[in-house]
């Protein structure tokens, strides 16, 4: 008998060489160290700049809501902020030429808006302006 074939212990005739052909591709499909530790920095970096994004969307949000209470103007800040979920998880993905997350843009139009005193329906047109055009939300869908 060929030497790769042996007996076990029941009796049975095994091919020693498949099973060894099993242990080489399970260590070949095993990653090497350095690309899970790759893997996990990228995941870390990704991690980090949607913290970083959420800041600052939150704090511009938040000069929003500050300057419709300050405006005095009967503005619906449900309505508003319904808009502005709406856009955000839209555009979560899109980012401006500069790097910033893309909701800055349709958040800074609101704001200048607001400072024209303008109504509700002007601001959360302004919030999802550009959801139908670089989404793929419809008007339907709002």
């Amino acid at each position: 008998m060929d030497s790769r074939w042996k007996y076990d212990f029941m009796g049975q005739v095994t091919n020693t060489l498949s099973r060894a052909s099993k242990k080489e591709k399970r260590v070949k499909l095993a990653a090497p160290p350095e690309a899970i530790k790759e893997k996990a920095e990228k995941q870390l970096v990704a991690a980090d700049r949607a913290l970083s994004d959420e800041k600052v969307l939150t704090k511009a949000y938040r000069q929003l809501l500050e300057k419709i209470t300050q405006s005095g103007s009967k503005i619906d800040t449900k309505r508003v902020h319904k808009a502005f979920r709406i856009a955000k998880e839209a555009h979560k993905h899109q980012r401006r030429s500069s790097g910033e997350p893309y909701m800055i843009h349709p958040l800074a139009v609101a704001e200048i808006l607001v400072e024209l005193n303008l109504d509700t329906d002007t601001i959360v047109t302004a919030l999802l302006h550009d959801t139908v055009e670089d989404t793929t939300l419809t008007i339907k869908d709002i």
